[in-house]
């Protein structure tokens, strides 16, 4: 045979030649019945398992409702509230994505337990989880055979699959498994449901990154920004809500939580100052009782008692500036040690809370500027801003700048507690050296009697605070509260209609993807057909 190649010659080696239509078209004509029979098988297997697939796969999203209080209807509306109303609710919202409240439920709902077989209803299944902190990370198997069920368990470092628990009879309501930091009771009925069902332990850390990673436990602001939906799917309908009610329960105790935290810490430290009074006070009391005893004809005139108690206020009045200027010092000291913008921040927010509590005048309107500063900074981070652009460079100044307010006001309080100081010191003297012309045994019950009004006027100062502090505590309540709770979702049966439908858009397609399949491999196939 001979044949002409020299068209093929003269074209360019690099340059492919053009695709003949209609030569492919002849050639699927004369497969057709290939075409057909993979359509039909396509079809059928399509139709079969697309509703069971999808009813597998199949998942449910709950969500709860929180209501944010707008801060403005408590603190009075102003230029400095007004413009920072939203973003308080936005720091607070930010703090349902952090690392310590997604570890927290996790440990709180043991979602570190994470199921692998489809259609195992969770609330069904486990009647009772508690997972050690020290759990080996890795899979557990259940493996059912007739009346026995045997559990294996893969490590995650290993590999190495160990069989770790043998049941020989599984009649009973349920079974327990204590093995390797994980201790769980499950329910004989459901598991006799499924030949095998897996689920991994991994740790509470890895837990929240896949759930960080999944998005599958979300919250969402509406535009007032008072409105906060948490979200939570799952394919379990009586787990989702489960969790969504339960996280929502925890982050409204977190928010309370972090408002009561400086009343705590307050409160603990003055009832340990409110001990040490009481037996100073006990025992000034036990010696002036029995130096009195020993002398029954000694007293003080009228005047003097008075004098005794001008002295005890003054000097009471020396030792609390002498604390509060201690305070003071440590604070300069910290802030004199920061050396990081973020370290500085927190010093200046105990400076903040210090010059309110002393009742320092514009020490609120301070508190209130340098809150609506930081919270800029919050959202500017949380939105991914590049640190020199102007808008983070503008806040930082702003920062700064009030963090330098915040330190002079600090230092003209430190000057008017060295004024009052001096004033109590001279008053101090000078009521000295009254006393100290009384003969001897007046002189002495003179300073027992001092002693004794100055541990009572320390025990009465710190009982004063130490109320205040309980009733501020107990007087705290969240700014936040459940609208609405998670419900069980409605799961509606697929029905005959239901199945019709799934098993026709099954049909279509898999007839379709039968009849692509064909055309791809006729397309692929290089092979010379003919002479044609």
């Amino acid at each position: 045979m001979n044949i002409d190649l020299s068209k093929l010659i003269s074209q360019d080696q690099n340059s492919q030649a053009p695709v003949n239509l209609k030569k492919y078209m002849n050639y699927l004509l004369k497969k057709k019945h290939w075409i057909l029979i993979s359509a039909l098988i396509f079809s059928i297997l399509a139709g079969i398992f697309i509703p069971v697939i999808l009813k597998m796969t199949q998942t449910f999203t709950t969500s709860s409702v929180i209501r944010f209080d707008d801060p403005r209807l408590s603190k009075g509306i102003s230029a400095v509230t007004d413009f920072s109303a939203g973003m308080e609710t936005i720091s607070k919202a930010s703090l349902f994505k952090s690392n310590s409240f997604i570890e927290s439920v996790v440990d709180s709902l043991n979602l570190n337990l994470i199921l692998n077989t489809r259609g195992v209803r969770r609330t069904r299944f486990f009647k009772k989880i508690m997972i050690d902190p020290k759990v080996s990370e890795g899979m557990f198997t259940f493996k059912v055979k007739d009346k026995s069920c045997e559990v294996y368990f893969e490590n995650a470092i290993t590999n190495q699959v160990s069989l770790i628990q043998k049941y020989d009879n599984i009649e009973g309501t349920s079974l327990r498994l204590h093995k390797n930091g994980l201790d769980i009771i499950v329910s004989t009925s459901e598991l006799k449901k499924f030949k095998e069902i897996e689920f991994d332990v991994i740790s509470e850390l890895k837990a929240a990154d896949y759930i960080k990673e999944k998005n599958n436990l979300n919250y969402d602001l509406d535009r007032t920004r008072t409105l906060m939906t948490i979200t939570y799917e799952h394919s379990d309908p009586e787990f989702a809500p489960y969790v969504t009610n339960k996280v929502t329960d925890m982050f409204i105790e977190k928010l309370l939580e972090y408002k009561r935290f400086q009343t705590r810490s307050i409160l603990e430290t003055l009832d340990e100052q409110l001990k040490v009074a009481q037996v100073e006070l006990s025992e000034s009391e036990g010696e002036l009782r029995k130096f009195r005893e020993k002398n029954p004809k000694i007293y003080l005139s009228q005047d003097r008692e008075a004098l005794i108690g001008d002295l005890a206020a003054n000097e009471t009045q020396f030792d609390n500036i002498k604390n509060i200027q201690k305070n003071i010092t440590a604070m300069k000291q910290k802030l004199s040690e920061s050396n990081s913008q973020e370290s500085r921040h927190f010093v200046f927010l105990e400076i903040i809370s210090f010059l309110e509590n002393q009742n320092v005048a514009g020490a609120t309107l301070l508190s209130q500027r340098y809150q609506a500063l930081i919270t800029i900074k919050d959202k500017l981070a949380s939105e991914n801003y590049n640190s020199d652009h102007p808008l983070v460079q503008s806040n930082l100044n702003q920062i700064i700048q009030l963090q330098d307010e915040i330190a002079a006001r600090l230092d003209e309080y430190q000057k008017q507690l060295i004024t009052t100081l001096n004033q109590s010191k001279r008053n101090i003297s000078s009521g000295q050296s009254t006393l100290q012309s009384l003969p001897r045994n007046e002189l002495r019950l003179a300073e027992l009697q001092r002693n004794r009004q100055i541990k009572e006027n320390i025990l009465s100062s710190i009982m004063v605070r130490y109320n205040e502090a309980k009733v501020t505590d107990a007087a705290v309540i969240p700014d936040a509260y459940i609208v609405d709770r998670a419900t069980v979702p409605i799961v509606k049966p697929t029905g005959v209609l239901g199945i019709i439908k799934y098993s026709g858009i099954g049909f279509i397609s898999g007839g379709f993807i039968g009849i692509l399949l064909v055309i791809a491999l006729v397309f692929v196939d290089r092979k010379i057909w003919s002479t044609k």
